[in-house]
This record gives C-alpha cells, structure tokens and sequence, in this order.
C-alpha cells in the first residue's frame, strides 16, 4: 500500500513537470526542483549507460530496471507523457484566449520558487549568492533574444530536440522557451495535435540523446560543485521571471507559415488598472499559494544541503 501511494504522488508530480514543460517560459525542471526530486532524477537519466545496455543484452531486466530506478522513473515519466498529450491542446487555446490570466498564474508560481529557493539556501554565502545572479544575469538575456527563423529540415527537427530536451531538465530555462527561440515551438504543438508520427519520433530521438548527455554532465557538476551550481539554477529561477511577466507590447511581428500574425519581440509593460488587472493580481496569488501548496506535499530537504 505504501509503495502504491509512493507511485501515486510520482505520478501526480510527472503531471506537473510535464504540465510545465508545454507552457513556453515555465520550466518542468523547476517543478521538479521545487518537489526535492531533481538531483533523483539527473541520477537516473544518466543510469541509462554502457552497464544498462549490458543488462538488458544479457537479459538481466530486473537488474536492469533496478539500475535506472525504474520504480521512481516509470510513474514520472507516465505522468509527464500524459500531461503533454493531454494538455497541448487546453494550453494552446489558453494561451491564445487567456494570455495575461495564463501567464499571470505561472509567474505567481515561479516568485513563490524563487522565495521557497531561498528560505532553504542555507546558509547563504558570497560564493552561492554570486552563482545566483550569475544564473539571473545568464537567463535573463537569453530571454531578451528573439525567435529565428529556422528550417523545417529533419537535421533541424532534430537538434531542436537536443537543446530544448537539455533546458527541460534545467530549472528556470523551459524546454518549450527554447522552441520558441528556434522557431519550433508552434510546428511541434501542431505535430503533437495533428499526430505527425515522423516529426515526433525525429524530435523525440533527438531530445532523447541531449536529455542523456547533459544529465551525465550536470550529474558530474553537482556531484563536484553541487553548492554552486544549485545556487546558479535558483537565479535562472529568478531571471527567468522576465519571461513569465503578464503584460507585454509587440514591438515587432512575423508572418508564419500559416499565414498567421506572431509577436517576434516584445517588451514588458506596467498595466493600468482595471478589471482585467485585478483578476490577473488574483492569479498571481492563487500561482503563488498553488506553489506553496506543491512544496509542502513535496520534500522538506533543504534544496541547498547542509554542509
């Protein structure tokens, strides 16, 4: 019973990772973060190894299975499938009719992070806290470049999946951010809806094949600087808020394959007050009590151990 209950609340966080990771902007990885699950799951992604592959050759599958912490990975990774596929089609129309009450809830839950990262970030010294506006600075002008536009190629397809596999995984940077950035982010939604199986898989190969290297090389990073670099991803937290903003003006816009008007840069803006900006307030609390709520059915270690 207890161990069904384990997989349960795994499950439950796999849909919130994966419920993350379809908004552009939002991280799974900060969900993850926030949960006391993230250095659990970089180890097991990188468990997928040389060892692994020997296991399963010689027909070793528990012993395999074991190796990857299957138990923890298979009802995560359940739940993050099922919320991509279920939910691309409620984000895609959100966000195309809701936009500001959206965004407005996601940045109540990434402010709520960034206070839950430092009532845990003890104790707090310069080293750390150099290494957390280091992460701010280093996403924040990420943020600041515009969508390119880029081919359709399946060589494209392809290394997209790479790089936007590696930010999933990254607390602060959204996987789906990145899509955006490389122009990709409509084309795979639409692959996703309209089940263009090729495009999946292209993508899908090569976000497989990023998501394992970077997890063997951040393992390795926070394995040896673990202080440091757990303080750099609590500032990409925090800068990754110029994102998630509300309330925005299109400077510039771009023509899409489809004929349809997009925004290709954009500036935040202060809104004046009126109804739309009370209900967005709202959201912004009820995103940052929401968060609260996440950590305390989440882990209570510190995200920055003790020495």
């Amino acid at each position: 019973m207890r161990n069904m209950l384990r997989h349960v609340k795994t499950l439950v966080q796999g849909l919130c990772i994966g419920s993350a990771d379809v908004v552009p902007g939002v991280s799974g990885g900060t969900i993850a973060f926030i949960f006391g699950i993230y250095e659990e799951l970089i180890n097991s992604i990188k468990s997928f190894d040389i060892k692994f592959i020997r296991l399963v050759i010689s027909g070793e599958i528990k012993e395999a299975a074991a190796h990857i912490n299957m138990q923890f990975l298979f009802p995560l990774v359940s739940g993050i499938g099922l919320a991509i596929i279920t939910l691309a089609n409620v984000i895609t129309f959100l966000i195309r009719y809701y936009p500001i009450f959206i965004w407005s809830f996601f940045f109540g839950l990434i402010v709520a992070s960034v206070v839950i990262f430092f009532l845990k970030m003890h104790p707090l010294r310069i080293g750390r806290f150099l290494s957390f506006i280091a992460g701010g600075l280093f996403i924040w002008l990420i943020i600041g470049l515009s969508p390119a536009g880029t081919p359709d190629d399946r060589w494209f397809l392809f290394l997209s999946g790479s790089i936007a596999s590696c930010a999933m995984i990254l607390p602060g940077i959204s996987g789906a951010f990145i899509l955006v950035l490389l122009g990709k982010y409509q084309f795979i939604l639409e692959a996703l809806i309209g089940r263009d199986i090729l495009t999946i898989i292209i993508f899908s190969a090569g976000a497989l094949i990023g998501l394992l290297g970077f997890a063997k090389l951040l393992s390795k990073l926070l394995k040896k600087y673990y202080f440091i670099v757990t303080a750099f991803m609590g500032g990409v937290i925090a800068g990754s808020l110029r994102k998630i903003w509300p309330w925005k003006e299109t400077i510039r816009t771009a023509v899409d394959r489809h004929g349809e008007v997009i925004p290709t840069l954009e500036k935040n803006i202060v809104p004046g007050l009126s109804q739309e900006t009370i209900f967005a307030l709202f959201f912004i609390i009820a995103g940052f009590f929401v968060m609260l709520f996440i950590d305390k059915i989440g882990s209570n270690k510190n995200i920055i151990k003790p020495e």
